[in-house]
């Protein structure tokens, strides 16, 4: 049903844990977007990238923006399957494209988006990095580049306050990106939740969010798109500056 990858496509299978299921039955929103990620990882470790060897040269990737569509959620049990390849670059910012879906119920979504290369927490020109890659254009890309979002109105209320704990802080020694989503989602009560799923998803990571610091958590309904998908915006702050350090924008349907 999934068919072989083309050339230059890197595929990898997981089962989906009975842990990794939500109170739905679904593939957990963190859990999918998280084991999304992790291919463009091992993507690269497989062309030879020494990630602790280059963390070790103060080396490493981040995400700066995406684009994610979610057509159907994976149902547990299920094997997780996601497809990535590389697109090229765009001024500082390497793209890479995904695709993921089960071998149960085939495709189920896709994703857009945009990385760049720290060296010393500088931004870098990455075609030097990017070479080992086969750039090629599997498909047509859910966004040639994930969008900018316009800046939440100054005049949103906090909805909440997060402190970055350990558990959020990845290798990079900042807040993992996916943490920040949870804090994003964690907007919606149970209720709400458990009757809608997302259906697509919008980022653009601003700055970097560290252990020990409190964040603004804000959010606002937008108008609802002609198809019914509830449409909300969300951005994060550092406690005390105006600055955000992330722009979320998420659509809803009913279950």
């Amino acid at each position: 049903m999934l068919g072989e990858p083309l050339a230059g496509v890197f595929r990898g299978k997981t089962p989906i844990p009975y842990v990794d299921a939500d109170a739905t039955g679904a593939i957990r929103f963190t859990s999918l977007i998280k084991q999304v990620q992790s291919l463009a990882g091992e993507h690269t470790a497989s062309l030879g990238w020494n990630y602790r060897e280059h963390l070790d040269q103060g080396v490493f990737w981040v995400l700066s923006r995406m684009s994610v569509e979610f057509q159907q959620w994976p149902l547990w049990p299920a094997t997780l399957v996601v497809d990535t390849w590389t697109r090229g670059t765009k001024a500082v910012m390497a793209l890479r494209d995904f695709r993921y879906g089960t071998e149960e119920a085939g495709w189920c979504g896709r994703a857009s988006t945009a990385w760049v290369l720290l060296k010393e927490r500088r931004p870098q020109r990455p075609e030097a990095w990017t070479q080992m890659f086969n750039q090629i254009r599997a498909e047509e890309p859910l966004a040639e580049m994930p969008p900018v979002l316009p800046p939440l109105e100054a005049s949103r209320e906090a909805t909440k306050t997060v402190l970055a704990t350990w558990e959020d802080i990845d290798m990079n020694g900042h807040v993992g990106n996916v943490s920040s989503l949870g804090w994003c989602l964690g907007q919606h009560d149970f209720e709400f939740l458990s009757t809608h799923r997302p259906r697509f998803l919008e980022v653009n990571y601003l700055a970097e969010m560290f252990c020990g610091e409190k964040y603004a958590v804000l959010v606002s309904e937008a108008a609802p798109l002609p198809s019914g998908v509830r449409v909300f915006d969300y951005g994060v702050a550092k406690e005390g500056d105006q600055s955000p350090t992330l722009r979320v924008r998420m659509g809803f349907t009913a279950l």
